[in-house]
């Protein structure tokens, strides 16, 4: 089986801070020292590639492709930074893991865990999805059939994402990176915010778990579909099987690399 990390960059030259190189590092370290016997690959556009390799860190996988992330597609990356992700999964079969390069595993996961049709990091309940499924202009402008809303408003936090059934995933990647593409061509004028992108990401597969009977697992202690985190909630991602570093804009980073975050990442790498 694959275990797979997606770094695309579009922004000019590439370079990672310390802090977030270190956890990506850390990221396939630990898998591979979890689950030796999964096949690491990193997909990444050439620049980061050669950044990797300029550090002597491209030998940490297994594999490393460059091709996919350099062909060009119609999904606007100011808009959907993540969707070299979803590029990714599209064209691999079931069952993969695909792990975030700012996530990494503090325990080894069950192999049992791995049963389940579906894994993901962990469920959110944000108030701001339904702030976006009401705007029904831009959705119908482009094409959109929204789906039922879900009064709870629930979604799966995908920085750990495992799938084992492949019409369930196809289903799923498919209309996430149809939804993207034509979300990406949106000429009106409203204002452009991330929840485009994680609805698209993390609502549609809650959505479409939901209405496909797909039994879904998540790596939480003491976190459960009645007591999700909220998005932005840090504090509590500390029971998690994993540790996930906040955005660098996120006033949370700061909190969680003073309280023994790089002390953590010190004993695992050095």
């Amino acid at each position: 089986m694959k275990a797979v990390w997606v770094l695309e960059n579009f922004k000019g030259e590439f370079s990672m801070p310390s802090i977030e190189l270190r956890v990506f590092i850390t990221s396939v370290v630990q898998w591979k020292r979890f689950y030796p016997n999964f096949e690491t690959v990193l997909f990444c556009t050439q620049d980061v590639y050669q950044y990797l390799k300029s550090l002597d860190a491209d030998s940490l996988w297994d594999q490393i492709d460059t091709d996919i992330l350099e062909t060009e597609d119609s999904v606007d990356r100011k808009r959907f930074w993540t969707a070299g992700k979803y590029k990714v999964m599209r064209g691999l079969d079931a069952p993969f893991v695909l792990m975030d390069c700012d996530l990494f595993l503090t325990q080894k996961i069950d192999e049992s865990t791995f049963e389940n049709d579906l894994v993901v990091c962990h469920p959110e309940n944000a108030e701001f999805y339904h702030y976006f499924w009401q705007k029904e202009h831009v959705f119908e402008s482009v094409g959109i059939e929204r789906l039922p809303e879900d009064p709870e408003g629930k979604a799966w936090n995908v920085s750990f994402f495992y799938v084992k059934d492949q019409s369930f995933k196809d289903l799923y990647l498919e209309t996430a990176w149809d939804w993207m593409e034509r979300l990406s061509k949106y000429e009106g004028d409203e204002e452009w915010q991330n929840g485009y992108m994680l609805y698209c990401e993390q609502k549609l597969l809650y959505d479409l778990s939901l209405r496909s009977g797909i039994k879904t697992h998540y790596l939480k202690s003491g976190i459960s579909d009645e007591n999700p985190i909220h998005l932005g909630e840090e504090k509590r991602r500390e029971d998690l099987k994993t540790t996930h570093l906040p955005f660098r804009e996120h006033q949370a980073r700061e909190a969680v690399i003073g309280s023994g975050f790089e002390a953590k990442i010190n004993e695992i790498v050095g």
